[in-house]
């Protein structure tokens, strides 16, 4: 009889385990299409938007380390639309040239936080050569990383 007991409680314990998991997935699904609703932009697609709010740094849930957040992806949005004439044309050419959804998230961030067009390039230009490389971007423009029980310096890891 206690062996019975015993493997129902396992089993209970697998089942919980299962659908804890499921849960975290569909909860990521959902952030990543808030953030890409937040990213409302006529000059991109709806897939560009997706795949841009759901770039996130390596190294541990991606739910957790958006680079991009919700607020800054509606602060993005805005500036982008209100960029115009040589300004949009060079940010366009930006996003078009990097090399990754974590170049083009960064680079929508800078935007987010107000740099002119003139500080984006600048900031494109030191980071394009590594844009390919999201372990890079992390260790050198979001260092910390959320491991989902602890935030950890990714650098030392």
């Amino acid at each position: 009889m206690q062996a019975t007991a015993s493997s129902g409680a396992s089993n209970g314990a697998e089942q919980a385990e299962a659908a804890s998991a499921d849960a975290m997935k569909v909860l990521a699904h959902w952030t990543s299409e808030a953030n890409a609703a937040a990213l409302k932009s006529s000059h991109l697609t709806p897939a560009e938007m997706l795949v841009i709010a759901d770039a996130a740094v390596p190294g541990g849930p991606n739910d957790l380390n958006l680079i991009l957040e919700t607020a800054q992806a509606d602060r993005a949005s805005h500036r982008l639309d209100g960029l115009t004439g040589p300004d949009r044309e060079r940010f366009d050419r930006l996003l078009h040239q990097a090399r990754s959804p974590q170049e083009r998230a960064y680079l929508l961030k800078a935007l987010a936080a107000g740099h002119t067009i003139d500080q984006i390039e600048g900031f494109a230009n030191s980071i394009h050569p590594h844009g390919a490389d999201p372990a890079w971007l992390r260790d050198h423009l979001t260092p910390l990383v959320e491991t989902g029980d602890q935030t950890e310096n990714a650098a030392t890891r």
